[in-house]
C-alpha cells in the first residue's frame, strides 16, 4: 500500500514513515511490536546475487544493519515492553535452496562496542564465500576464503575469520521445516530440500580483544 508505506500479509504489518520502521504481528494469543529507528537503505553486500543456470538466483540486500529498538508484546500472561537493537535484510530467490549453498553461516553481532555483521555461505560444492561489515567501516567487505577456519558440528561453531574469532555458547532455537511440517513437508521436500537451521547465541572476540556477542545462525542444507 503506497498509503502509509506499508506491506502487509496475512497476520503481519510492515511500514516505514518519519525515519523509523514498524514491524506487528497479531495472532489470536499474542501481539508483537517492534520499532526501529531507521529508515530502510538498501546496501549490497559483495556476493549479494548469486547466479545459478539460466534465470535462476538468490539475491540479498541488507536495509537496516543495526538500530536501537523499542518492543512491545502482549501475551495471555502478561505484557512487557523491550529495548534492544536490530537489524533488517530482504532476500529474493527463484530457484531450490540446495542449488544454492550447501551450508550457510549469518552472525548479527549487535552488543559491543562495534556491532559486526558477517556472513559465509559454502556453495553445493563445498566452496566458501562471505562478506563483514563493521561499524567502523562505510560498507561490507570481501572475506578472504583462504582465512576461513570453520570447526561446526550441530551443538557448536567455531570460527576463525581475518581479525576475529566467533565462538557459540548456547542453542536457543532449532527449525527444520520438512520434518515439523509433516505431511506438507514431504510434500514440498523435492523443491526446498531438507534445511536444517541452528540459532546460537555467540561471540566474535576481535583481533584486539574487544568483543560484540549476538546470534549466528547456522543453516545446513541437504536434498
Amino acid at each position: 500500500s503506497a498509503a502509509g508505506n506499508r506491506l502487509k500479509g496475512d497476520k503481519c504489518e510492515l511500514s516505514s514513515r518519519g525515519g523509523a520502521t514498524r514491524f506487528k504481528v497479531q495472532t489470536d494469543t499474542v501481539k508483537v511490536e517492534l520499532t526501529l529507528n531507521a529508515a530502510p537503505r538498501s546496501t549490497r553486500p559483495p556476493n549479494h546475487r548469486l547466479k545459478i543456470d539460466g534465470d535462476e538466483f538468490y539475491e540479498s540486500d541488507i536495509l537496516i544493519p543495526w538500530t536501537s529498538v523499542t518492543a512491545s508484546l502482549k501475551t495471555p500472561s502478561g505484557q512487557a515492553n523491550l529495548k534492544g537493537m536490530g537489524y533488517l535484510d530482504h532476500t529474493r530467490s527463484n530457484t531450490r535452496l540446495p542449488n544454492i549453498a550447501s551450508r550457510w553461516l549469518r552472525f548479527r553481532g549487535l552488543s559491543g562496542a562495534t556491532p559486526t555483521l558477517f556472513e559465509v555461505h559454502y556453495s553445493p560444492s563445498g566452496r566458501p564465500k562471505g562478506w563483514i561489515w563493521s561499524k567502523d567501516q562505510a560498507r561490507p567487505i570481501k572475506l578472504n576464503v583462504n582465512e576461513l577456519k570453520l570447526k561446526a558440528n550441530r551443538s557448536a561453531v567455531t570460527l576463525n575469520i581475518a581479525g576475529g574469532v566467533l565462538k557459540t555458547t548456547k542453542v536457543v532455537y532449532r527449525y527444520r521445516p520438512a520434518k515439523e511440517w509433516g505431511m506438507l513437508g514431504r510434500l514440498a521436500k523435492p523443491w526446498v530440500g531438507d534445511p536444517e537451521t541452528r540459532t546460537f547465541r555467540a561471540t566474535l572476540t576481535r583481533a584486539d580483544g574487544t568483543q560484540v556477542s549476538g546470534i549466528l545462525e547456522q543453516a545446513q542444507i541437504s536434498n
